[in-house]
């Protein structure tokens, strides 16, 4: 008996080894040049991309859902998103903001806000940075991450990367990379007072010859789904004009704002 105890001590040693072994063997910064690579390989053979998508997010203090339809425009480091944004019904919104549409603009170096009644905002920098951030995020994570374990999420084999430092955008805790394609499935980070925050992507589709893109995203916080992003359509290589990525050709009408703002006050009295 102490024989055999002893054997299977001995296995679990060996396999314990292994599995430690085949981790220090991994690199953190081959996994994300590896995802760098593809990604590189993938904008050689698209231009742009047009993405349709529809965002259903949890209002808070609200029973209904807010919804959203978000275009959005990519060339290069230029990223255009144009929401239509629908209220929920007990939001009891004044007239004419029931659906708020607004255009987030960034050109390669300032983000700007366009909205309705407030006319166009240029936003701090560090909100560009962060739409700069999210279009390579791979770059800010690169020597700063450490491969810690292994996990299968939906049938997808992962490696699992601890952030060391994440004062920067994209803010990531932990990232789940698939070993085959190269593909974000999974995200977390830390939210304000201790809140867990996680993303989860998923019903992964093929886009161009070598690239797979997620049309669903569910957000989470503390476990509690707040937020579900479906994809409705992709086109790429439409032949986007590098002027829909001017903030200065797009005119937002304020001429309301002031009746606006009363009807507000007037809600609240």
């Amino acid at each position: 008996m102490n024989t055999k105890i002893a054997f299977v001590a001995f296995i679990v040693l060996i396999n314990f080894m292994l599995v430690n072994y085949s981790l220090a063997a991994l690199d953190s910064e081959a996994i994300l040049n590896g995802m760098k690579e593809k990604y590189a390989d993938f904008y050689k053979e698209v231009q742009d991309i047009t993405i349709v998508q529809e965002i259903e997010a949890s209002s808070p203090g609200q029973d209904g859902n807010m919804s959203s339809e978000v275009t959005m425009f990519q060339k290069g480091d230029k990223v255009r998103m144009d929401t239509k944004m629908q209220m929920p019904e007990d939001a009891k919104m004044p007239q004419g903001m029931q659906q708020v549409e607004s255009t987030m603009i960034y050109d390669g170096e300032t983000a700007w806000m366009i909205m309705p009644f407030m006319g166009k905002v240029k936003l701090p920098e560090t909100e560009a940075f962060k739409h700069q951030a999210s279009v390579n995020w791979w770059d800010k994570v690169l020597g700063n991450a450490d491969v810690v374990g292994e996990e299968v999420i939906d049938g997808i084999g992962c490696y699992i990367l601890k952030v060391r430092n994440r004062k920067t955008p994209p803010f990531f805790n932990r990232i789940w990379i698939s070993k085959k394609d190269f593909i974000s499935v999974k995200a977390e980070m830390a939210g304000p007072n201790g809140t867990k925050n996680k993303m989860v992507f998923s019903d992964f589709r093929e886009l161009g010859s070598n690239w797979k893109f997620p049309y669903r995203t569910e957000t989470y916080v503390n476990d509690k789904l707040i937020s579900k992003v479906t994809i409705r359509s992709v086109r790429i290589n439409t032949g986007l004009a590098d002027s829909i990525f001017n903030a200065d050709a797009i005119a937002a009408d304020t001429s309301d704002f002031g009746d606006l703002m009363q009807n507000v006050m007037n809600k609240k009295q």
